[in-house]
């Protein structure tokens, strides 16, 4: 019967606990995948950091705490927000403008920018912007991939 209390306890606990993320989550884009895995693993890590029981379990929490935090640099698309701002910086705010195409349930988009005041400017800055967004994916790309390799690595490690 102890046992049964307990897992009910538990069960309210981990309900509490992923109620937040479980009510925000979606199926349709990568972030909403990633703030579960960053969600998991900061639980994780402040388990094995709490309650750990083995030598390292505090090297164990920082490994896990490292990965959580690569993880939610992509999910918080930081990267893509600082390649943004530098674009910023240069062109002023991009203005978006939604042209109604030939089928009226669609549209075209077009961008414009305080700084690119003539045709050629225009097209350098969205050049630019494209060669910036580009440059973001690749560096959240390749910082997913080193992440998940520690991770592969370093995974069967953590328990004891």
């Amino acid at each position: 019967m102890s046992d049964f209390i307990h897992n009910v306890r538990f069960f309210i606990h981990n309900l509490i606990y992923w109620l937040p993320i479980l009510w925000q989550d979606r199926d349709w884009d990568y972030r909403f995948l990633l703030n579960i895995l960053v969600h998991k693993l900061n639980g994780m890590s402040k388990h094995i950091r709490e309650h750990g029981n083995l030598v390292r379990s505090e090297e164990i929490a920082d490994e896990i705490g490292e990965i959580a935090y690569n993880i939610q640099l992509v999910e918080s698309e930081v990267i893509t927000e600082v390649a943004i701002s530098e674009h910023k910086g240069k062109w002023g705010e991009t203005a978006w403008d939604l042209i109604p195409a030939v089928d009226k349930d669609f549209f075209h988009v077009r961008m414009s920018y305080p700084s690119a005041d003539t045709p050629a400017k225009l097209e350098q800055a969205n050049a630019e912007l494209a060669k910036l967004m580009n440059e973001a994916e690749e560096k959240q790309e390749k910082l997913l991939r080193d992440t998940f390799a520690k991770m592969a690595e370093q995974l069967l490690g953590w328990w004891d």
